[in-house]
């Protein structure tokens, strides 16, 4: 199923999750707010609030908001490992760190809105990973490591991708369209990596298809 940019997939117990809000006064209600901020100057107090939240992070964070034009992420998120859904749509992010595959159970990941040019390989680590949003960001390729996933939902729109993935997107069932070419690319260079000419070859990560067969153009 494609997703829309105002239509996003959304866990019915998506209210419940935990957020935290650096401009909550009592602490205590620390997990009901609406926002991780992360600018220099408040994450020393970020960290302190999870340190002081230990045995709560430790039972599952579920879920993380991060809002406010956020233009870098604090190392403190990637060691929220418990986290499942991870909203950070309507940043200024212009790159993900690699760091994103300690996350290892996110199943949702909006990244939407954003001003990302690539994605790291390491987002396909994220094996759990069922619903991938990146519209309305500044990408022109996908990582082929992608294809080492099984997503449910991907959003693309809004993007200067390569005509073929575009085109491929545009059909019905353009998510699977999109997520098996990644799949068969990633096996291909998988079959190389066994190959002693592997590191010979020059390989082209732009999505283009300049042909109908398989083959790496």
């Amino acid at each position: 199923m494609q997703s829309s940019t105002n239509n996003h997939y959304m866990p019915e117990d998506f209210d419940d999750i935990f957020y935290y809000n650096n401009d909550q006064e009592d602490k205590n209600l620390l997990f009901k707010s609406q926002s991780i901020l992360n600018d220099e100057e408040e994450e020393e107090e970020i960290e302190n609030c999870f340190r002081e939240t230990k045995n709560v992070v430790k039972s599952g964070l579920a879920g993380l908001e991060i809002k406010g034009n956020v233009r870098t992420l604090s190392p403190v998120l990637f060691s929220q490992t418990n986290t499942q859904y991870l909203v950070m749509r309507n940043n200024e992010l212009k790159y993900l760190p690699a760091e994103i595959n300690n996350l290892v159970n996110l199943v949702y990941l909006d990244l939407s809105n954003n001003r990302l040019k690539t994605l790291p390989s390491q987002i396909g680590d994220l094996i759990h990973l069922k619903r991938l949003y990146l519209e309305s960001n500044y990408l022109k390729n996908l990582p082929y490591e992608l294809g080492k996933l099984n997503l449910e939902e991907l959003s693309l729109n809004n993007n200067p991708l390569g005509d073929y993935i575009l085109s491929l997107f545009a059909r019905p069932n353009g998510t699977r369209e999109v997520m098996n070419y990644l799949h068969e690319k990633w096996n291909l260079i998988c079959s190389y990596s066994k190959m002693s000419s592997y590191n010979k070859m020059s390989l082209n990560w732009n999505n283009i298809e300049t042909d109908s067969n398989n083959e790496l153009t």
